[in-house]
């Protein structure tokens, strides 16, 4: 059975997430956090392992850009004031299993 479910995103330049799917939707901000959709996938074996990367505009690319998809890219506030906000660029790749996990 396939549904849509979101993931919570930590706002840091690098995470991993595991999930029954094969690639990501969309990225949203959601009450100014960071969600991560996807098609959950309840026939797969086991979780695939996903590298999140996350840029704000105008920082260092410090990843090699092109072994990772777009994701998307969005601002959310910082504190209480529509006047500081925070742009952030989200990029994804499937990561390999280790052998024997």
């Amino acid at each position: 059975m396939k549904k849509i479910f979101k993931e919570s995103l930590d706002i840091i330049g690098k995470q991993e997430v595991y999930c029954k799917s094969n690639e990501f939707l969309s990225v949203i901000n959601q009450n100014d956090e960071i969600k991560a959709y996807f098609i959950n996938d309840d026939s797969m074996e086991r979780p695939n392992r996903f590298s999140i990367k996350m840029v704000g505009t105008g920082h260092l690319l410090d990843y090699n850009i092109s072994d990772y998809t777009f994701l998307g890219t969005v601002q959310i506030r910082q504190g209480h004031s529509h006047l500081h906000e925070l742009v952030f660029h989200v990029f994804y790749k499937k990561v390999n299993y280790l052998r024997g996990e």
